[in-house]
Formats: C-alpha cells, sequence, structure tokens
C-alpha cells in the first residue's frame, strides 16, 4: 500500500512537548514497515500551526491524493493533521473521495479497520451535529441584529460605513458617487456605459481597489439600502437605516429600468422622445428617429417606421414635433373625461382607504410589540426567570405570529388604492401635462416610458403635405 507521511510541528511545541521533526519521523517510518506499506512521499509542515488547512504541504499532499497517488495518509497524532473537527470531517470526505485511508500511528483514528471506519463515523456525525447547530445559532443571532437595527455582518454596503455599534451610518466619502449613478442611469445611461464613466472618465476604484463592472454598478442601483431599506432573508426589512435618496426616486428608478428591459438599448439611449414606445399602426413595428438641418441650421427630428426599408410598411416619414403635439392633445382629452368620474367618487374613496390605513397602523403595532416581547423572553432566560425550552416555545410562537402579521401587511399593502382609477389617472396626468415644457428631450423620453408601455400612431398618406401638418391619429394607448 502506497503511504504518504505527513509531518508537522510549531515553534512552542517543538520546545515543550519534544515533538520534533526527526523524532516524528523515524516513529512514522518505523510504522509503515511495520504494515509492510510503501512510503511514496514526505510532507513536512514546520513551524505551522493546525488551526486551518492553509498550509502548502498539507495542499501539496491534497493534490496527489487527488491524482490517486496516495493510499493511505500516515500521521503521528490526530492534531498533526489538524485541531478542528469540522477540517478534519472534511478531510476525510475528500480522502474517500478518491480511495485513500487514513491512519494515527498512536491513536484509534483509523479508516483502514471495521473499528477506526466506525469510530470516524462517530466524529463526522458529531461535525455535522456541531455544524447544524452553529449554523442555527448565527442565523438567529443576524436575525437577532437585524431586528436591532444592527448590520448582520460582512463589509458595508456602498455608500454606507459602519459606526461601533455595527449600524449603518452614509459614508461621505461615496456620497456623491452614489448619487451620481442614479443621476446617470436617469439620464438614460446603462449599467455598462456607467461602468465606463466611473472606470475611465471618473478614474474611480470599488473598495477592494478594482474597476467597476455593470454588474456592481447594477448590483448597486437595484439595491433597496439605497433609501434605508434591508433586503435579508428573503425580507425587506423598511427603515432599517438612513436613505441616501428617497423612497420615490428609488421606486422611480425601479420603474425605469423595468421599462427600459422591454426596450432595444439603441432605442433608450437615442435623444429620440418616442422611440421604444410609440409604435407603427400598419405593422406593429416599432419607429426609429432622424434628424435632419436646413440650410438655415435648423434641425428637425422625423420618426420612421423600421419596416419601411425593406417596403414591408408604407407608414410616411411623420415629424416628431407632429406627435409631440397629438400625443399631449390625447392626454389633455384623457384627463378631462376622467375628472368628472374622479369628483364623483372622490369622497367614497378618503372614508375607505381611511380603514386601510388604520389597519396597517394596528398590524405595525403589533408587530413592533412582539420585537420588544423578544427582547424580554430573552433576558429572562438570562436572568434564569425562564427555561432554555420555554423562551424556545416562546420564541417559536412569536415567530409565527409575527409572519401572519408580516404576510397580512403584504396583503394589506399590496391591495390596488381604491383611487387608482380614475382619481389617479387624473393625479399623474395633471402632474405629467403640468412639467412637460419644462422637461429636457432625455427627460421627456424618461417621462413617457414610464408613463406608457406603448401607443400606436397613423398618417395620412397625402405626399405634398408637408411633415409638420400631416394629420395623426394616436391609439391603443397602453399605461403602465
Amino acid at each position: 500500500m502506497k503511504a504518504a507521511i505527513y509531518l508537522r510541528v510549531s515553534t512552542e511545541e517543538q520546545a515543550k512537548e519534544g515533538f520534533s521533526i526527526r523524532a516524528q519521523h523515524e516513529r512514522l517510518e518505523m510504522f509503515a514497515r511495520s504494515q509492510d506499506w510503501e512510503t511514496v512521499d514526505y510532507y513536512v509542515d514546520e513551524g505551522r500551526s493546525a488551526k486551518d488547512t492553509g498550509r502548502p504541504e498539507l495542499q501539496r499532499m491534497l493534490n496527489d491524493i487527488s491524482e490517486c497517488k496516495i493510499e493511505v495518509v500516515l500521521v503521528y497524532k490526530l492534531d498533526r493533521l489538524t485541531r478542528s473537527v469540522m477540517d478534519l470531517y472534511h478531510l476525510l470526505e475528500r480522502f474517500e473521495k478518491h480511495g485513500c485511508m487514513f491512519k494515527s500511528a498512536t491513536e484509534v483514528f483509523d479508516t483502514t479497520t471495521p473499528t477506526g471506519r466506525l469510530f470516524i463515523t462517530l466524529v463526522a456525525a458529531v461535525a455535522q451535529w456541531e455544524r447544524e447547530n452553529l449554523a442555527d445559532r448565527v442565523k438567529l443571532g443576524m436575525e437577532q441584529m437585524v431586528e436591532e437595527g444592527r448590520w448582520p455582518g460582512g463589509p458595508a454596503p456602498f455608500g454606507y460605513k459602519l459606526d461601533k455599534h455595527s449600524r449603518l451610518q452614509i459614508n461621505p466619502d461615496e456620497l456623491s458617487l452614489y448619487e451620481y449613478m442614479y443621476d446617470l442611469y436617469e439620464d438614460f445611461k446603462g449599467d455598462n456605459a456607467i461602468s465606463i464613466i466611473l472606470n475611465h472618465g471618473l478614474k474611480k476604484k470599488t473598495r477592494l481597489g478594482n474597476s467597476f463592472s455593470a454588474k456592481t454598478v447594477r448590483d448597486i442601483l437595484k439595491n433597496p439600502i439605497a433609501y434605508g431599506a434591508l433586503q435579508w432573508g428573503g425580507k425587506v426589512y423598511e427603515g432599517f437605516c438612513d436613505g441616501i435618496v428617497s423612497k420615490e426616486r428609488y421606486e422611480r428608478l425601479m420603474d425605469l429600468r423595468s421599462a427600459k428591459s422591454k426596450v432595444s438599448a439603441k432605442a433608450v439611449s437615442s435623444t429620440y422622445i418616442f422611440t421604444g414606445t410609440l409604435k407603427c399602426g400598419r405593422c406593429g413595428a416599432s419607429l426609429k428617429g432622424r434628424m435632419r438641418k436646413t440650410t438655415n441650421q435648423t434641425t428637425y427630428t422625423y420618426l420612421v417606421c423600421t419596416n419601411q426599408r425593406e417596403r414591408k410598411c408604407d407608414l410616411p416619414i411623420i415629424s416628431e414635433q407632429n406627435v409631440e403635439k397629438r400625443f399631449l392633445n390625447e392626454l389633455q382629452l384623457l384627463l378631462v373625461s376622467q375628472f368628472d368620474e374622479a369628483n364623483e367618487i372622490a369622497a367614497s374613496v378618503d372614508q375607505e382607504n381611511s380603514g386601510v390605513n388604520q389597519r396597517v397602523a394596528q398590524i405595525r403595532k403589533q408587530m413592533q410589540a412582539i420585537k420588544e416581547r423578544k427582547k424580554k423572553w430573552q433576558m429572562a432566560y438570562a436572568d434564569d426567570v425562564i427555561s432554555l425550552n420555554d423562551l424556545r416555545e416562546h420564541m417559536n410562537q412569536d415567530r409565527k405570529r409575527y409572519e401572519e402579521l408580516e404576510n397580512e401587511l403584504l396583503r394589506v399593502e399590496a391591495k390596488p388604492p381604491l383611487n387608482h382609477s380614475p382619481v389617479q389617472v387624473v393625479a399623474i396626468l395633471s402632474n405629467f401635462l403640468t412639467n412637460w415644457n419644462q422637461l429636457e428631450p432625455m427627460e421627456k423620453k424618461q417621462a413617457v416610458m414610464l408613463l406608457l408601455e406603448r401607443f400606436e400612431v397613423n398618417a395620412e398618406n397625402g405626399k405634398r403635405r408637408t411633415h409638420s401638418k400631416r394629420v395623426l391619429a394616436l391609439s391603443n394607448f397602453i399605461f403602465r
């Protein structure tokens, strides 16, 4: 049998206990000969601690085991290989995977005999039990930290830093860059374009000194911690810390991400207001923009059906200014049609919404009471007022009740507002039309994409009609 002899000693052990490399070598060489084993190599980690498996010679031995060069690993004592039960469990798993056995020359740790394998199995079972209990304790501790408003572990997210109580505080060194990333995205820059600006335009690096990738930018922008909410353990904890941006701005950006995901990148980044949203009323294809300058350097923008080039559609070229004029007129007509109905139901809406708001407040109050009660149970256990079993029973009851309240809160808050239509339509359209003329072209594009999923345009065919005077028909408005 091909044997590998593993030797390890730390300087302190060599001085105090006499576990010298030479002494181990002689004993193990004699043991291997007595078993009629062939020693294929020696793996010596001198002056190395067994606190982990990050030792050069141990790693070299593991590589040789994976290449099936070794059939049994021989050590003087188990603690020469590892002092961690968990590490032993993982090492034995790796040995077994490649058909390698393990033997301690002075102990019963042995996988070459049935009794030894039984003992190792018991050790592995204890290790698994320890690991599962550790996971439960860690999870419970992290949940408690989150409930107390403390960061559950790991580095603070971009834009924040940790104070001495493990609570998130806004990092002033990253604040302006964080807000600038939001500005860029709202200016219709994509994740990749933003990463290029940060890396090459601003020469910025991440905390670890790496370049910003598109994924890094995307993860930062999508993280609700931006407005102070923690997404952890499948839940969102509102009001976890101070926000860098408002919740309204975060939700607007997420709506914009959703809208942009359904539109081609070229249409999203173009300066034409309606590309990506406007469709041809004849063939259903998208419209693309064109720009022309006259002899007096006046710029005019036009919209053309993408099927026109291959002569699959005969929709004539359309002036974007004409579409904009007709678009605003259609929204104004819609606003007027909804206004009277909105006034009729406004009074009843206020009363019914008041009941919903009261129930939300009641649920939140009960949830807060459970949080405070959990702390009291823990203090009672610490003071020996209740037993560990009592603590677990109370904690499980409170956890179940908290989850019930949490689910009810989600149902109540997710219920469409009673004033969604037409009252809300009136509010949205009024705000949209009031601010339209103060917006830049890219801001107008963003507003259209947030308001509408799509709409269609058709036009008369009169060839001699100027583009700005061509009669247009807008239809099939699909609002978000």
